[in-house]
Formats: C-alpha cells, sequence, structure tokens
C-alpha cells in the first residue's frame, strides 16, 4: 500500500513560492471571482439557509434539545454570516453577530428564548423579502434585536 498523502491545504506561502508558485495577483484574481459568485448567489443561498433555521426552530426550543442541534444552529448562523460578509450586506452581517451573542450568551431554556430567535429570523426574512433596509432601519432593527438578547438572562455556568 502507498504512503498516505497529507490533503492539507498549502498555506499561502506555499502558494506564492516554488515551482509551482502563483502570483498574488493571480490568487487576488480568483478570490475576487469567488467573492462575486457568492454576491451574484446570496438571495438563494440566504432562503436556503434561514428556511433551515426556521424548520429548526421548534425542536431547538423543546425542552429536551440536544446540544448537537444547538450546535447545527450556531453553525448555519455563522454560515449565514461568513457569506453575508462575502456578499458585503451589512445587515445580514450584524443581525447574524446578534443571533451569535444570543445563542452563545444567553440561558437556551429560558422561556423567551423561541421568541428571540424567532426575532433575529424574522430580521433576516426581512432582507429576503425587501431587501437590504436602509441605513436608519437597520440601526433601528438591530437596536431592538439587541434589546431582545440582553432582557434574557445569562448562561448559566456548567461547572
Amino acid at each position: 500500500m502507498g504512503r498516505l498523502r497529507s490533503r492539507r491545504p498549502r498555506s499561502l506561502l506555499e502558494k506564492v513560492s516554488g515551482p509551482k508558485a502563483v502570483s498574488i495577483d493571480k490568487l487576488v484574481e480568483r478570490g475576487e471571482a469567488a467573492a462575486q459568485e457568492v454576491r451574484a448567489t446570496f438571495g438563494e443561498f440566504l432562503k436556503l439557509r434561514v428556511s433551515e433555521l426556521e424548520g429548526m426552530l421548534k425542536p431547538l426550543t423543546a425542552p429536551d434539545a440536544p446540544n448537537a442541534l444547538w450546535t447545527q444552529f450556531y453553525t448555519v448562523v455563522h454560515d449565514i454570516r461568513g457569506s453575508g460578509a462575502l456578499a458585503r450586506n451589512l445587515a445580514v452581517i450584524e443581525f447574524c453577530v446578534s443571533l451569535e451573542r444570543l445563542l452563545s450568551e444567553r440561558d437556551p431554556a429560558d422561556a423567551r428564548m423561541q421568541m428571540a430567535l424567532l426575532s433575529h429570523i424574522n430580521a433576516l426574512n426581512l432582507v429576503i423579502s425587501r431587501g437590504t433596509p436602509d441605513k436608519a432601519s437597520q440601526a433601528l432593527l438591530a437596536a431592538e434585536l439587541s434589546r431582545a438578547v440582553d432582557s434574557l438572562p445569562l448562561r448559566r455556568n456548567s461547572d
């Protein structure tokens, strides 16, 4: 049996050095092309991922929801935020940062958690249905989401 090769991605230094070097300009060009593709398909991506969040909401807020489901939910939110950054959608980024804060800081057992999660999902749905809100509307909505997060008790330490 042959020796297994590592599938580790090449570092940036490895990509721009040696016999298989790619110019930094070429790498930037590839990155720009990838970002442009994300921007072009972001609306459909956002619809799909927000639909996944909606589907997880009820089982997530059940008393016996497994930790793995919370992790999966957080992962989808984080994915949306990262893609929102590539798509340059500041509203999506801001709403996801607030949602990540809710998920990481607040007590998931609180009875109001489902409404707070739903408020964030609704904010993302607003972007889907109406596009990115103007700065004033975005700031107002972000402030309301922040209040929803702040109204919930902090997580209890599991120590």
